[in-house]
């Protein structure tokens, strides 16, 4: 019926008047001492629980079992069986139900009166908790006498979480204090390159370039005393091409390009808008028009420039804001079914403002009527973040290696549908 609906929740006093009432109070003893069985092994945990003040929230799944006698139609035997134990348990499972919603905000109200306010206000003593039943009650003042009744696993439990406990705080305010942490996190990476050998001063100049790991000069030793272009460099490059795929999580490994930094890959681009193109939708005419955020480094908004004066486009610049109501006002007062190019940066080297390029993109193609091409400048994200091509699915997406801890380099990235 209605209480059996989603999570079952019983108020065992709920209504003595009805027949269900009085048929799920009578399991109600066996519930207890199931519970009582419980906190034998369970007392020692919420005992020394120094992190929890030994509040502890559970949840406990039983089934009702007993012989029905169908002539006087009544029970004969009540068994409640204890098949589970959640802690915490989840209040998502209760979502919608009135009776089980108020059991979790009854428990979590006396977490707050219990525990958080007498330990966050000094002057505050612990609230009375209500509606609660008393099943197993202990007096810890008697512990040579407590400790008798317990068996030796229970006894062994005990002491290991005792020792656990204080070493995990010896940890906390020693070994793994932030300072200590920060130190060894320094030393391990400063070792990985070897500039930093020769000077403990910090490298600021990440922007610019980034200094270069030993392992990535080993390798580009290597392949200067081992050249063998149709076999090593092809070779190479292949892994170079899956590397950088996967580092960009991008359609394939074909739709890789390199080149010698991110700005000459973006001239490259430009260019063949300017009819180099091998499809004719792509070339740029004088009724076209260009969309250049003024958050771009200079490398994704001269070649654009340089576009424009070259074919006649109209250049229109997107004041673009740092936060998203105004990103996508913006677009819509720019964005035009004559838009065949947006350039923007996925991050700011300026403000270091991350875009949502996801939904960006997929605005300008609505608004554009899936003309224009969205050119992505990830020069100063990707040292940071991975930017998922295949799920913000740019036209094209362009990075430096050389910033990211590798060669000096650039790397060109195309869409599936921009690549034809």
């Amino acid at each position: 019926k209605e209480k059996f609906a989603g999570e079952i929740c019983i108020d065992f006093e709920d209504d003595w008047s009805s027949d269900d009432a009085k048929i799920f109070s009578s399991f109600f003893p066996s519930i207890k001492r199931s519970i009582r069985e419980v906190m034998k092994s369970f007392r020692p945990f919420v005992e020394n629980g120094l992190s929890n003040n030994g509040f502890e929230y559970l949840g406990l799944d039983f089934i009702l079992s007993g012989d029905y006698d169908e002539k006087n139609q009544h029970l004969l035997s009540r068994e409640a069986y204890l098949l589970e134990i959640n802690s915490p348990p989840s209040q998502d499972t209760a979502t919608g139900l009135p009776h089980a919603e108020d059991v979790h905000n009854c428990v979590l109200s006396d977490l707050i009166k219990l525990w958080i306010e007498p330990n966050v206000c000094s002057n505050m003593s612990a609230s009375i908790p209500g509606g609660w039943r008393l099943v197993s009650s202990y007096n810890n003042k008697n512990s040579a006498q407590s400790m008798v009744s317990y068996d030796r696993c229970v006894l062994m439990n005990r002491f290991r979480w005792a020792a656990f406990e204080t070493r995990m705080l010896k940890l906390s305010t020693h070994d793994l204090s932030d300072a200590i942490l920060t130190k060894r996190i320094q030393q391990k990476a400063r070792i990985q390159f070897e500039y930093f050998s020769l000077t403990d001063e910090v490298f600021f100049e990440n922007a610019g370039g980034s200094q270069v790991p030993n392992q990535c000069t080993s390798l580009m030793m290597s392949s200067l005393q081992n050249r063998d272009r149709s076999t090593i460099g092809n070779d190479s490059k292949l892994k170079a091409r899956t590397n950088m795929k996967d580092l960009l999580n991008a359609p394939s490994s074909s739709s890789i390009f390199f080149g010698s930094n991110a700005t000459s890959l973006l001239r490259n681009l430009a260019l063949a808008f300017s009819g180099f193109a091998s499809r004719p939708r792509y070339k740029i005419s004088a009724c076209d028009e260009i969309v250049v955020s003024d958050r771009n480094h200079s490398a994704n908004i001269d070649p654009w420039v340089t576009l424009s004066r070259l074919t006649g486009a109209k250049l229109v610049w997107w004041e673009s804001e740092n936060d998203q109501l105004s990103i996508f006002n913006g677009l819509q007062k720019c964005i035009s079914s004559k838009t065949k190019i947006v350039a923007i940066s996925h991050s700011s080297n300026v403000l270091g403002y991350v875009y949502d390029i996801e939904k960006i993109v997929q605005v300008i193609k609505q608004l554009s009527n899936g003309k224009a091409q969205v050119v992505v400048d990830g020069v100063g994200l990707v040292p940071h973040r991975c930017p998922n091509l295949i799920l913000s699915n740019p036209d094209w997406y362009v990075i430096s290696t050389h910033k990211m801890f590798g060669p000096h380099g650039g790397v060109l990235c195309g869409s599936e549908e921009a690549l034809g």
